[in-house]
């Protein structure tokens, strides 16, 4: 995976959060006081995330995918969060039910065609659990930064 996609600053390892709204909040206001999101990119992710869930069954470690539309971002890149305990998400494939996601990787997109691309990108390498164990294991960013960039 590129390298730009990823910023130690975006990474933020053992985390706790209530629930997924709890998450975004937190998350977006420091990107929002980074600048790589505006004023309406909260709204929107949490809308979205009640139209179309991000929650994915990947195995016993489970991952969320939060992202929105293009317009209300300012930045093509990864936020990584893993997380101290699970947080339900609704799943993507059967939104009736939730998944206790363990590791969050929200995408923010300034260009829409990079969409696509990076989420092929990512599906390939989640569905790997012993990448996402190593992940979860990781003891600091830049392990992280390295697992991303092999991918494996």
């Amino acid at each position: 995976m590129e390298s730009e996609l990823l910023s130690k600053g975006d990474i933020f390892l053992n985390q706790t959060f209530e629930n997924p709204s709890s998450y975004y909040k937190r998350i977006c206001e420091h990107l929002f006081n980074e600048q790589k999101i505006d004023s309406e990119y909260l709204e929107s992710v949490e809308k979205r995330e009640k139209q179309f869930p991000t929650g994915l069954k990947t195995g016993r470690i489970c991952v969320a995918i939060p992202h929105t539309d293009y317009q209300y971002s300012k930045t093509t890149q990864l936020v990584i969060t893993t997380l101290k305990d699970p947080v339900y998400f609704r799943r993507m494939d059967d939104p009736s039910k939730e998944c206790a996601v363990n590791i969050i990787i929200q995408i923010l997109f300034d260009n829409p065609k990079k969409q696509l691309l990076l989420l092929q990108e990512l599906m390939k390498i989640i569905q790997n659990q012993n990448f996402l164990r190593k992940v979860i294991k990781a003891k600091d960013k830049d392990e992280i930064v390295n697992l991303f960039k092999e991918g494996k």
